[in-house]
């Protein structure tokens, strides 16, 4: 008798764990295989994986996105690419925060503030297709996203536990140069590192935000904080 209790007590935990793994799967888009193509319904779909991950968060996206989602900023051909982008999403297992998340700040950034217009949209987005087909891994799009979206936050172009790059751009652009490049015409890089910080002005070049490599062509350092003359004492 206790065998058999013991081995039902075991199957009652499988079937919660079990359960539990189909709820992370519906967290990963793995239950949810396209979003419905209309307005209203896509939003309420992506509200509702996002708070299987994080309900604060989620309100909080909902709140500072919705008015700008159910304007007429995103015209129909550009909602129409951003339901058909977000299934791809879906598809390479992506997931609603950040992923989603960041495609959504990025492309309201170009379609409402950024001065570069649309046209620089249309060429980010045509790499965004780019890396979610076939031959690319998911982490390709998912760190092209991040990048992305974090230059929009505070100008960070790479980040890691011991370094920080910041870049000051005037003017730069999306392009496909080998691969996925951010190309920059002038700007300031500034690099924190072990609570010290260095600044190179007056640069230009490439970025490859997928091998965190930056090709800069030309600027100067300057020493303002150890109380040099900076027209006198650069690099």
């Amino acid at each position: 008798m206790k065998k058999h209790y013991y081995v039902f007590y075991l199957a009652i935990l499988l079937s919660f764990f079990l359960g539990a793994l189909n709820v992370q799967g519906q967290i990963q888009g793995k239950t949810l295989r396209n979003f419905t193509h209309t307005q209203g319904k896509y939003f309420e779909e992506l509200m509702g994986l996002m708070e299987m991950i994080d309900k604060k968060r989620a309100k909080e996206f909902e709140k500072d996105y919705l008015l700008f989602w159910n304007s007429p900023q995103i015209t129909p051909e550009w909602r129409k690419k951003i339901f058909v982008t977000s299934d791809k999403m879906l598809k390479k297992r992506m997931k609603a925060f950040p992923d989603i998340e960041n495609y959504l700040i990025i492309t309201r950034h170009y379609l409402s503030n950024y001065s570069g217009g649309i046209d620089d949209f249309g060429q980010w987005h045509l790499i965004m297709e780019e890396l979610l087909t076939k031959k690319h891994n998911k982490y390709r799009g998912a760190t092209m996203l991040k990048i992305g979206a974090s230059i929009i936050k505070d100008n960070t172009i790479y980040q890691s536990k011991f370094i920080h790059w910041k870049a000051f751009p005037k003017n730069f652009h999306y392009e496909m140069i080998d691969e996925p490049s951010i190309v920059f015409d002038t700007l300031k890089l500034i690099c924190y590192s072990k609570g010290d910080s260095s600044v190179i002005y007056n640069t230009d070049g490439i970025y490859y935000p997928l091998k965190g490599q930056f090709v800069g062509r030309g600027g100067e350092i300057k020493w303002y904080r150890g109380g040099f003359d900076p027209e006198r004492v650069y690099g």
